[in-house]
């Protein structure tokens, strides 16, 4: 979506008929959520505030909620992933091999 600035305000705005369209071209609504087809993510705040000023129709409380809980979602998955990869322990390793070939400790 395009963002103008608003003089009176002095913020960047969505610009309400692209929001509309895009509203209408890019998002789903299933039981009031608004849902991006690319990726079936929640728009952030920002677009779901844009697409009701634009007076498009969903549940903004219902959509809020579903995109905390997909975010909520994704951190405890990913603590999961981490708390099982190597990946940790290998950044340890990577950062004593550079502070070795360096010579000395980080202040």
């Amino acid at each position: 979506m395009r963002e103008v600035f608003n003089k009176v305000s002095r913020r960047w705005e969505y610009d309400l008929a692209d929001a509309r369209a895009t509203f209408y071209s890019q998002v789903t609504v299933r039981n009031g959520v608004v849902r991006w087809h690319s990726n079936n993510a929640v728009p952030q705040p920002e677009c779901l505030d844009a697409f009701a000023q634009a007076g498009c129709q969903f549940d903004m409380a219902a959509s809020v909620v579903a995109r905390n809980t997909d975010i909520a979602r994704f951190r405890a998955e990913y603590r999961t992933r981490m708390a099982e990869s190597k990946y940790n322990e290998e950044l340890f390793a990577l950062h004593e091999a550079f502070v070795q070939s360096r010579g000395k400790a980080d202040p």
